[in-house]
């Protein structure tokens, strides 16, 4: 009888340890799992961020920007697009140099994003072009922001080797309406941005 017991103790404490490395094992695999979703999660977020300016890229605009145009189609409502063109920055690379042309872009992003409301969304889609949702709008209350963002980057201070530089942007801005697609809306900002470059830069522009 007792020989049984102890044959029982042996495979009762076997068990433990099997079970035990088991836990051990699925608890690994918990963390490896957690590990790869943040690295996944991580990966999609750089994917859709501009590096130099930390906004959101090219890629993640068209994405908020097909969400934001079924919804649109869907419910109605307020929605413009707003493109803003950095003025004459081939002559502050040219005559500063990239580095400065760099943080001049830096700079620019941070200033136009710091008045943007809560509901809108920015993005850098281009070298120096920067495109604007205004999300729920009349459109004279988003040429207002655009305004008051034009100006900003105008009183904005750059410095290279303690010398200004001078930053303006010039932007088009259009909002959909009937049966607008985005392709539309997006050639109207843009006519409307060449127009405020022609009339002398430095301004924003209404199609």
């Amino acid at each position: 009888m007792q020989q049984h017991l102890d044959h029982e103790e042996v495979l009762r404490r076997q068990a433990e340890e099997r079970e035990g490395r088991l836990t051990d094992m699925l608890h690994q695999v918990e963390r490896h799992t957690e590990e790869l979703q943040r690295e996944v999660a991580t990966s999609q977020q750089m994917a859709r961020q501009d590096s130099l300016t930390g906004l959101p890229n090219r890629r993640a605009y068209e994405e908020r920007l097909e969400q934001e145009y079924a919804r649109w189609r869907r419910f109605g409502g307020r929605l413009s697009l707003l493109v803003w063109d950095v003025d004459n920055f081939k002559a502050v690379n040219d005559t500063y140099g990239h580095k400065a042309g760099d943080r001049a872009l830096q700079l620019i992003a941070a200033t136009l994003q710091q008045r943007l409301r809560e509901t809108d969304f920015m993005a850098r889609i281009g070298g120096e072009e920067f495109v604007v949702m205004f999300i729920g709008a009349e459109a004279p209350d988003a040429y207002k922001v655009a305004e008051t963002m034009r100006e900003a980057v105008a009183s904005a201070g750059l410095h290279s080797n303690n010398t200004p530089v001078a930053l303006t942007v010039s932007g088009g801005l259009s909002q959909f309406a009937d049966s607008d697609d985005p392709v539309r809306v997006f050639q109207r900002a843009d006519e409307a941005l060449y127009r405020a470059k022609r009339a002398g830069k430095n301004r924003c522009e209404v199609n």
